[in-house]
C-alpha cells in the first residue's frame, strides 16, 4: 500500500513516526532492524532464498549454536524449495490464467488504474501466500533450539529498506499491460524461467 502510493506520487510523510523517513532525493528509508512490524514471516527469511547457505551464514549460525545436522536440514530444504522458482512459476500460472482478463479490464473504458489495482492485490496475495508457506515450512522442520538461533540470526540481519517512486511509472505500466495483450511477456517470462533452468541443470 506504501508503495502503491509513492507510485501514484503521494507523500507519505506521515508515516516518519512508523521509522519512514524521507531522504533528500524523494526517496524512502525504513529501518528493519529499529521496526520489525514492516517485516513479514518470508521477509525476514529472505536471505536464505538461494539454494545454498553462504560461508558467511553457516559460520555465523555455527558461532550462535546450530550443529551441522541443523545446517543440513536447513541446506536440504533450500535445494528442494528454491522460493526464487517458485515465486515465478507462480507468478506465470497467475499471468497464463489472467492475462486476458486483465487486458480486458485495461482497455475498457477509464480501466487503466483498475486493471493495475488488480494486478498489484492479485500479485501480492500470490507472492504473499507461497513466501508464507516457504518460510513457514523451512521453519517448521527445525526444533525449537534451532529455530530460536535461527529467527535470532536473521533478526540481527536484517539492514534497511529504501523506495522510491518507478521512474516513468505511466509509461511502463502501458508496455506492460500491452506486452501481455501481445502475449509478449507471458513467453519472454517462460523463456526466461526455463533457461535459468536448463543452466542450473
Amino acid at each position: 500500500m506504501v508503495f502503491d502510493q509513492v507510485d501514484a506520487g503521494e507523500e507519505v510523510d506521515y508515516l516518519e513516526g512508523y521509522g519512514v523517513k524521507k531522504n533528500s532525493n524523494g526517496s524512502y528509508t525504513i529501518s528493519l532492524k529499529d521496526h520489525v512490524g514492516w517485516v513479514t514471516i518470508s521477509e525476514l527469511f529472505m536471505p536464505l532464498k538461494s539454494e545454498h547457505l553462504s560461508e558467511n551464514d553457516r559460520e555465523s549460525l555455527i558461532a550462535r549454536g546450530l550443529n551441522e545436522k541443523d545446517l543440513q536440514i536447513i541446506e536440504v530444504y533450500l535445494k528442494k524449495n528454491n522460493i526464487l522458482k517458485l515465486r515465478q512459476w507462480a507468478l506465470y500460472d497467475y499471468l497464463q490464467d489472467s492475462s486476458e482478463r486483465l487486458v480486458s479490464i485495461y482497455n475498457s473504458k477509464n480501466g487503466q488504474g483498475r486493471a493495475l489495482e488488480t494486478y498489484k492485490n492479485e500479485i501480492k496475495a500470490i507472492e504473499f501466500e507461497v513466501e508464507d508457506k516457504w518460510a513457514r515450512k523451512l521453519y517448521s522442520e527445525l526444533d525449537a533450539r534451532a529455530q530460536r538461533v535461527l529467527l535470532s540470526y536473521l533478526t540481527e540481519s536484517l539492514g534497511s529498506l529504501s523506495f522510491a517512486r518507478t521512474k516513468n511509472f505511466d509509461a511502463s505500466v502501458d508496455n506492460f499491460f500491452k506486452s501481455l495483450e501481445r502475449k509478449e511477456y507471458l513467453d519472454g517470462f517462460k523463456n526466461e524461467i526455463n533457461k535459468e533452468e536448463k543452466d542450473e541443470g
